[in-house]
């Protein structure tokens, strides 16, 4: 008898204790968002100190006592009603209070770090409502997970198709890559052949820099749509498509829907799959969804279907090669699959080799100089290789090195990639399956080339599919309760992620848009003005609008003593450095397209001034 009334006492402490804790922290977060609203606005700048120690701290009790109330109002309501505990009210509290601290606090802070300690502090709060409170997951039949995940994708395409139309429109879309591939598209519309001048600055096949035929799939959609928003679009609906062979693997690991619908989420809304649409259209954007297809073919052992995909993953870049490798050495080495393992394996290898010939003879050369790093001489890609394998010591000490010499942006990077997954990648129970890293190690941290790790371009496409695969097949071997926090922990990195960098950027092109839209209808209307036939030179946010000239070159990269042009047009903000090299070969200002007083282009051609430089210009 004493005992029980002993541990009765001993649990009302412990509730009382808890609830006394839940509160404090829900109070807290409560009145840090209302001070951040009350000094700064909602998404102000709170990294400045001044003007919150010029406040008054009193008020700080004052909105700290106000969230107490809050809290005990929300634990009577709780006791009373009878359905939900107190001590759960107060979490659901707390979590409210926290995620609306987040949301006023991530758009003002675009610091990666920020996002990686809100993250670790997420995945302890979801710790103590999945495992401590033994909360349940929320009802979702198949039907709404599949509803869920489609709405998701829709979602995604929204954000990541309208931020990349808007890019465009508001000229913000660069010559590299967007201006390259816009033109790309227009020769394979008008002859079927993949042919650009502002590329290498000469007329060119896109080809002759990457084997990329898998271009082609697109086509049909540029013919029915030629417009470069139709390229932007068809990215993110691309990407989307992840979304179910995502939901396939995990349906197959026996996942339950919402452990689905979270996993369908991760993979639409992962850094490396958001951020990596940041500069537009790329052809590496086919690689994630392709490379699940060929897992789940291979998880099904659909091997016919799965030598298709592979074929098609092939056909995206020459590069893609090294994904088909390294997935053929998992089948061999993990899953004992030798007859299929080796046919990969040995499709990817000629695929590989081909292409390496065909654009050394042919093309401009495997582009090598990217692992400089690994070249001591004047040799090519197989030095690299040769170095690497006889000196794998100095292979590890570049696996974090940058070319500065620090260490900074490849471990920000590995923290961007693995965060958002719960470091599900690394909890391998065989260290078999640690092969399936190997594709990141070797595309994104052995180069000292910057933009092959950072988590803002379209490098990160395949590596992500991998690792998004390795989580798949981890957690369906963890406990339910452990790969339930993990992947819950996950989405919400991913959706702390999109709201901190992705949703911003959309509401920015969203608002200079609208502000400037009658100044880029203008620009639009005289740069469509522009014959056709007529050679043109242009500044970089330009190329992609004049992308129907089968002779167009980027000022920056063009010589203007070279082969001359019918026009040069540059945008107002062009710096006069840029300007006076044409100048000094004989281009003349002919024509200014205005938005009121201020210009807005600048039009030069060859021979005599016609109007003088607008003041400013």
């Amino acid at each position: 008898m004493k005992k029980g009334f002993c541990q009765r006492l001993t649990a009302r402490y412990r509730a009382v204790l808890e609830g006394c804790v839940l509160s404090a922290l829900a109070a807290w977060c409560f009145t840090a968002a209302l001070l951040k609203i009350l000094t700064v606005g909602i998404f102000g700048d709170f990294t400045a100190l001044a003007p919150f120690a010029a406040g008054d701290f009193r008020l700080f009790p004052l909105l700290f006592t106000l969230g107490l109330l809050l809290c005990l109002i929300t634990r009577n309501l709780a006791e009373r009603r009878g359905k939900t505990p107190p001590a759960t009210a107060l979490t659901r509290l707390l979590c409210g209070c926290f995620g609306g601290y987040c949301a006023i606090t991530l758009p003002a802070c675009p610091d990666p770090f920020y996002w990686l300690a809100l993250c670790g502090l997420w995945a302890l709060l979801l710790a103590f409502v999945w495992q401590k409170r033994g909360a349940k997951p929320f009802a979702l039949t198949r039907k709404k997970s599949v509803l869920l995940g489609g709405l998701l994708a829709l979602a995604f395409v929204l954000l990541v198709g309208g931020t990349g139309t808007l890019r465009y429109l508001t000229f913000r879309a660069p010559n590299f890559d967007f201006g390259i591939f816009a033109q790309l598209f227009e020769g394979l519309r008008r002859t079927g052949l993949p042919v650009t001048t502002c590329e290498r600055d000469r007329l060119l096949s896109h080809f002759a820099v990457h084997l990329s035929p898998i271009l082609y799939a697109l086509l049909p959609a540029y013919m029915a749509f030629p417009s470069p928003v139709t390229l932007q679009v068809a990215q993110a609906v691309i990407l989307a498509s992840a979304a179910v062979p995502m939901a396939l693997l995990c349906r197959d690991r026996g996942f339950s829907p919402v452990k689905t619908a979270l996993f369908t989420g991760i993979a639409l809304f992962h850094p490396a799959v958001t951020g990596g649409t940041e500069y537009d259209f790329h052809e590496n954007c086919f690689l994630l969804p392709l490379l699940l297809w060929l897992f789940l073919c291979a998880e099904r052992k659909k091997y016919l279907p799965a030598v298709a995909v592979a074929a098609a993953v092939l056909a995206v870049k020459e590069d893609a090669a090294v994904y088909v490798a390294f997935f053929a050495l998992f089948l061999l080495l993990d899953r004992r699959q030798p007859a299929p393992g080796a046919g990969l394996l040995a499709l990817s290898l000629a695929w590989f080799l081909l292409s390496v010939k065909l654009l050394t003879r042919y093309g401009e050369g495997v582009m090598s100089s990217r692992y400089d790093n690994f070249i001591a001489a004047d040799g090519g890609l197989w030095e690299a290789v040769q170095n690497a394998l006889r000196n794998p010591a100095y292979a590890l000490t570049q696996l974090f090195a940058e070319a500065d010499g620090g260490h900074e942006g490849k471990l920000r990077y590995a923290l961007q990639l693995l965060v958002p997954l719960g470091f599900l990648p690394l909890c391998a129970r065989r260290p078999s399956r640690l092969l399936l890293l190997l594709p990141t190690a070797l595309v994104n941290l052995l180069t000292l080339y910057r933009y092959q790790y950072e988590i803002g371009f379209q490098y990160s496409f395949g590596s992500v599919a991998f690792l998004l695969y390795l989580s798949v097949l981890n957690a369906a071997e963890m406990k339910p309760a452990t790969a339930r926090l993990a992947v819950s922990a996950a989405a919400a990195a991913c959706l702390l992620f999109s709201w901190q960098h992705t949703l911003p950027r959309l509401v920015e092109h969203i608002t200079v848009y609208a502000v400037n839209r009658e100044a880029y209808a203008a620009m639009e209307t005289a740069l469509r003005a522009v014959p056709a036939e007529e050679a043109v030179a242009c500044t970089t946010g330009l190329v992609a609008h004049l992308a129907r000239h089968q002779t167009l070159y980027e000022t920056f990269y063009h010589d203007p003593a070279g082969e001359p042009v019918d026009r040069v047009i540059f945008d107002a903000s062009t710096r006069e450095e840029e300007i006076a090299p044409y100048a000094a070969a004989g281009y003349r200002l002919t024509e200014t397209v205005p938005a009121g007083s201020r210009p807005l282009l600048l039009v030069y051609a060859r021979g005599p001034k016609t109007q003088s430089p607008p003041p400013g210009s």
